[in-house]
């Protein structure tokens, strides 16, 4: 289909504009279909400059009105999005109130062109693991900032400990830097329960207190799975691979407390108790009862105690 707004000298050629053939390189002649809606709903045409009209069908009374008869282009200066998005979506209003049957497969076409348009120039943000990226012109010093670090955090709960993450969420300008840490405070006793990131090694050095801690290696050759663990001192530093299953717990009768570092913007978690036993919607306890080697009374009652309510 040939899309296109035609002008020519009425002066110079008198032919009317449907009984011209249309042809492609090759020399085959193109079905045309003359409209007028198409481009009337969609064009910036200055008032103030004449229009040419030209007759297609003397008996539907009928005229296709050119843009303009100099072939202006808007002139948009539109900074924010929002701006740019009621622009296009006030002249796709337009548009479609002006849809006959005979211009619909036009106006389709269109419509589809000036979404595409609206969708790029909204986008023009660049997207990076989700995230934007932004313009290093409009960066600020609070978006590479997070206070209180050094703050201890409440324990009180049922696990015994509290992570506070200092990732791209709490720090924009982390994004696409492959980097982020934590503080961990554990009250005696205290838990950080068996977990996994899939996207980033950690590391973590203790600042006060008694750990011990460990992870699992993958399925090895043989079938069995490693548990590497060693028990830390103030000062210790441990690796933890990324993606493997690993603990901390504080094994003193006083607070403890950790500084982990992530190789990743947004390591990701998965705490393996509230994801298998949490999950929402919940995991079949036949599935659960099969995996664990377990009655399916004991699943319900795991289930119960990680739901979405606890």
């Amino acid at each position: 289909m040939l899309m296109s707004t035609a002008y020519y000298q009425t002066d110079l050629y008198q032919r009317p504009l449907d009984k011209v053939p249309v042809t492609i390189f090759f020399g085959s002649v193109m079905e045309t279909i003359h409209t007028d809606s198409a481009y009337m709903g969609l064009s910036f045409k200055d008032p103030f400059i004449p229009q040419i009209k030209m007759p297609i069908d003397p008996a539907e009374g009928r005229t296709l009105t050119s843009a303009t008869a100099e072939d202006k282009t808007s002139n948009m200066s539109i900074q924010e999005e929002d701006d740019i998005l009621h622009h296009i979506l006030k002249l796709l209003h337009n548009h479609v109130e002006t849809m006959d049957d005979a211009d619909t497969l036009v106006n389709y076409g269109l419509v589809i062109m000036v979404v595409m348009v609206a969708v790029s120039t909204w986008l023009y943000q660049v997207l990076v693991n989700g995230v934007v990226c932004k313009d290093p012109m409009l960066a600020q010093a609070s978006d590479f900032f997070f206070p209180g670090l050094d703050m201890p955090r409440n324990t009180n709960n049922r696990v015994g400990s509290n992570v506070t993450a200092v990732n791209v969420v709490q720090i924009p300008g982390l994004n696409t830097l492959g980097i982020s840490m934590a503080r961990i405070d554990f009250a005696p006793y205290g838990l950080n329960p068996p977990h996994t990131h899939p996207r980033g090694t950690e590391m973590i050095v203790v600042q006060e207190g008694t750990l011990l801690v460990g992870f699992v290696t993958s399925n090895l050759a043989n079938g069995e799975n490693r548990l590497i663990s060693k028990v830390l001192n103030k000062g210790d530093v441990f690796v933890f691979p990324i993606g493997l299953i690993h603990f901390q717990f504080n094994v003193g009768q006083t607070n403890a407390v950790a500084i982990a570092a992530l190789a990743s913007q947004n390591p990701g978690v998965i705490t393996i108790a509230n994801a298998v036993f949490g999950s929402n919607l919940p995991i079949s306890d036949d599935v659960l009862a099969k995996a664990f080697q377990l009655d399916k009374k004991v699943v319900d009652f795991l289930q119960a105690q990680f739901g979405p309510k606890n």
